[in-house]
Formats: structure tokens, sequence, C-alpha cells
């Protein structure tokens, strides 16, 4: 059953695809080219799940695959969070090959990270890199701060019998992560089709100080369960939407709707036009805002770019003004990653309450917010979800 998902997952992805990319919509009667679309779209689905590309065309241009790629499949820069992922993939074409066949040694050793890193133009036989891999040399060779990069190779295939020291040598001592049947099953396709992957372990927003005498309220507000450090602050509309779009149900968990649900509300038609059909800044003043959860809250007002800070936050997560969020993110999509001036000088208020103390405190915390701004929630059941939810993610 979970492998069955698992290919019409793959299949679905391949569906993403443009009609000019043409070998991922292979006649379903060839079987050889269906398993080498398929064998892509699982690489695919590495990308989508944790490196947040929703865009197939981008992911596309990470894939590698190929006659002299130095044993690499794909890689991904993520520039945010400072490291290179390296991925090597076995793709299983029926359930027993996928779950009992093995990556073995002789498939890690054709991976050449140390040439690759190096800018070397040619492989250890002699053969120039593929142009793929090539264009990775130039994007690397435009990164100042390389020496804060963490290399790691992922491994998407079953791998067993090598020791950690074994492993690492052949990979050229770099760090590695190994995405067998089970964990492809839990941490990939299972995220994917509940619509929470790419966890927001941490999540930075960019903000604009210009007009702010002061960037954050900061206190602390006692409750019946205890006190609680709260911040608020005005964010650029445009960083919730990009997040939003990034990360859509991951934020949500503790939000009674999900991504999807939240596309069918009359109240969205309002939102949009608040944003579209002004030039000022009303939408500050005239929405609620958005709470959120977190376990931590930080902001810099010296970023070294003028009237420019950044907020970070730990595991955050929304609990009201999830309406807000989605169609902010609806509006960021539809401007392709190209123009954004819609968004320009428009603010929300973010109101961030930091969780501190034991877990159950924070399940009736968390419901007693959740009950307060969402009126139409059954208490019984919120409570089950959310406790469900703080023992699923360890949420402490």
């Amino acid at each position: 059953m979970q492998y069955r998902t698992l290919l019409n997952t793959l299949d679905k992805i391949c569906g993403e695809a443009p009609d000019s990319f043409v070998s991922y919509k292979p006649n379903k009667k060839n079987i050889e080219k269906l398993n080498q679309a398929r064998s892509k779209a699982f690489i695919h689905l590495f990308l989508k799940v944790k490196c947040g590309m929703t865009n197939f065309s981008e992911r596309h241009k990470y894939i590698t695959d190929g006659s002299q790629d130095g044993g690499v499949d794909a890689y991904y820069i993520d520039s945010e969070n400072k490291k290179i992922f390296f991925i090597q993939s076995k793709f299983g074409t029926t359930k027993n090959n996928f779950e009992k066949n093995k990556i073995t040694a002789n498939d890690l050793v054709k991976m050449e990270i140390k040439r690759i890193l190096e800018g070397e133009k040619e492989d250890g036989r002699g053969n120039s890199f593929s142009s793929k891999i090539k264009k990775f040399q130039n994007e690397w060779s435009k990164i100042s701060d390389q020496a804060y990069y963490e290399y790691i190779v992922i491994i998407l295939g079953n791998l067993q019998n090598y020791t950690d020291e074994q492993i690492k040598k052949i990979i050229d001592n770099s760090s590695y992560e190994v995405f067998d049947f089970n964990r492809t099953y839990k941490e990939l396709l299972f995220p994917l089709c509940s619509g929470v992957y790419y966890d927001p372990k941490e999540i930075k927003i960019a903000i604009d100080l210009a007009n702010k005498e002061q960037s954050t309220l900061k206190q602390r507000i006692s409750t019946n369960l205890g006190d609680f450090p709260i911040r608020v602050i005005f964010v650029p509309t445009k960083e919730i939407g990009r997040i939003m779009s990034k990360y859509k149900n991951s934020i949500l968990k503790y939000n009674p709707r999900n991504y999807l649900s939240l596309s069918n509300n009359k109240v969205n038609r309002k939102i949009m036009e608040s944003i579209a059909d002004n030039n000022t800044n009303d939408f500050a003043i005239y929405n609620n805002g958005i709470t959120i959860i977190a376990d931590s809250f930080e902001i810099t007002e010296s970023t070294g770019t003028k009237n420019l800070g950044q907020v970070i936050m730990l595991n955050p997560q929304i609990i009201n003004g999830g309406q807000t969020t989605y169609v902010l993110s609806e509006i960021y999509e539809k401007q392709n990653g190209q123009d954004f001036t819609i968004f320009k000088g428009k603010e929300v208020m973010l109101k961030v309450i930091i969780l501190t103390g034991k877990t159950e405190r924070n399940i009736d915390f968390i419901e007693q917010i959740s009950n307060a701004t969402n009126q139409q929630t059954n208490k019984p059941k919120l409570r089950r979800l959310i406790g469900a939810l703080m023992i699923k993610y360890n949420y402490q």
C-alpha cells in the first residue's frame, strides 16, 4: 500500500512538469521510460519536502543525473541555512527492490565531492564534468562565505553493512543522511500527502525599520496558566506571503483549519482587495493581524543594510490569522517570483507568544487561545487534536 502510494505520488510529480519536459511524460506502456521518469521524480520528492521547493522547473534545475555527473544525481544550495546537499539516489522500480535493494560502496565511491567543490573541470578519469556540474561550480564560486557552509550527502536508498567511518571515508569525509525505504515513507511520502512538510524549525523575517520609532512591543502577560512573554511587531505582508507559500500546513499544525480549507472563504476577496486596491498601509490598521506561538523570538536591527532588520523565530506555528496568511501567500504566488510591487509599504501586525514551561500547560494555553479566537471550533475536538500533535511532534 505504501509503495503504491509512493508510485502515485511520483506520477503526480511528473504530471507537474511543463509539456516541454517530455522525459517526465512517457507513454505508460514504455516501462523503461516510466521508471526513468519516476527515478527523477523521486529526487523531486526530496527537494520538495526537505528543501521546500514547490516549483517543478526550479527543482529540475538541480537534477544532474546523467553522464559525467561526478556521481551526483542532484544538488541544492541552501543559502539561508548555509548547507549544500549532494544527492545520490537509487530508486527501486518494484516494492521488493525499493525496500530490499541496497546502495553499495561502489555506488558511493563514484561521488567526487572534493573535486567538484575544488572547481576541477574533469573527473578522476579525465572526463569533463557535465554542464550541470559546471553550473553548480559556477554558483559555488560566487558565494563569498564558503567557510560557513556544511556539505551533506543525501543517500536516497537503503544503505547497510557499512560503519560510519567507512561511509565518510568513501564520500570525502562529508556529513551524510540516509533515507531508506522506511524513512522515505515516514519523512517524505507521509508529510507530502498530509500537507505537513518542510518543517519550519527556524523562520527569518526581514522587517522595514524606516517608520518605526520602536520596532517591537515587549511584555510579559500573566494568565491563569502562568506568565508568557509576548512580542508585537508590524512585518511586511510580502514576508508573510512568502512564508505561508513555502510552509503551508507545516505552519498550521495547531490551527483548526488547514491550508486547502482556507481557500474556500468569502473573506478572501475582501482581504485581497484591501491589499490590491490601496497604495498606502491601510492593511496594517484594518486587519486583525496574525497570532503565532514560538519557542523563541529574536530581533536584530543591525543587518548591515540601512532600515532593514530581521526577526528570527524557532518552531513557529500560526494559531490565529490563517485566513490572512493564506490570502497573502496566494497574492505572493501570483507574482511568479518577479514583481512584488503590490506589497510595497504594506504591513500586518504579528503577535508572537513565546511558550515556556511544561508541555501540558502549553496545551491548555494553546487551546484557550484557539477557542477564544476561533469560536466555531469544537473545543473537545480541538483539545484532542492539539494534544495528539504535541505528542507527535514532541513539542516542549
